[in-house]
C-alpha cells in the first residue's frame, strides 16, 4: 500500500479486484447488505482460504426498507462466512487483508432493493478512501473495540419475522 491516502471513486471495482486474492482475512463492516452483493462476497469467501466476516446491524426497519437482505445474510451463513451484529452501526469500513477502504459505500445498496455491482455504471456520488498502514491500523483498533454479538440462523428468523411486521 502507498504511503498516502488514495481518493476511490468506484469502490465496487476497488472490492472485485480485492475478493480476487485476498492476502489476510476480510472484515466487511456496513449497516447495509444487498442480497446480490451477499451473493457475491459468499462465493469469493467459499473460493477462498481465509476467514470471512460481515459486522452489521441486524435491524428489522433496514430490511423493510430494503437496506438489508435477510436472505443475503442467509447465504452468508451458508457458506460459513461469520456475521456478527453491532448495535447502531453507522460506519462503513472494508478491510481485506491488509488493505482497506472507508467511506460512504454501502453493501451493495443502492436504492431500496437495488444493488450497484448489477448495474453497468457505478453508483455516482460513492467515494472511499483506500486507508494507508498506519490509518488502517487505526481504523482496525476502532472496530475491534465495538461491543459485537455474533449471529445465528435463530437471530435471521427473528429478523424475517420482525420485518414483516
Amino acid at each position: 500500500m502507498s504511503s498516502a491516502m488514495r481518493v476511490i471513486s468506484d469502490p465496487a471495482a476497488w472490492l472485485e479486484r480485492a475478493f480476487a486474492a485476498p492476502d489476510e482475512d476480510v472484515i466487511l463492516v456496513s449497516p447495509h447488505l444487498a442480497h446480490s452483493f451477499g451473493e457475491r462476497i459468499a462465493e469469493a469467501a467459499a473460493d477462498s482460504p481465509r476467514t470471512w466476516a460481515v459486522v452489521t446491524t441486524i435491524d428489522p426497519v433496514a430490511v423493510a426498507g430494503g437496506y438489508l437482505s435477510v436472505d443475503g445474510l442467509q447465504r452468508l451463513l451458508d457458506t460459513g462466512v461469520q456475521i456478527q451484529h453491532v448495535d447502531r452501526l453507522r460506519t462503513h469500513c472494508f478491510f481485506v487483508g491488509r488493505r482497506a477502504l472507508l467511506g460512504s459505500p454501502n453493501l451493495g445498496v443502492a436504492a431500496p432493493g437495488a444493488a450497484y455491482l448489477d448495474e453497468d455504471e457505478p453508483q455516482s456520488g460513492e467515494l472511499a478512501v483506500e486507508l494507508t498502514d498506519d490509518d488502517l491500523a487505526a481504523a482496525w483498533r476502532e472496530i475491534a473495540a465495538l461491543r459485537s454479538v455474533i449471529v445465528d440462523a435463530r437471530d435471521l428468523n427473528w429478523l424475517r419475522q420482525q420485518a414483516g411486521r
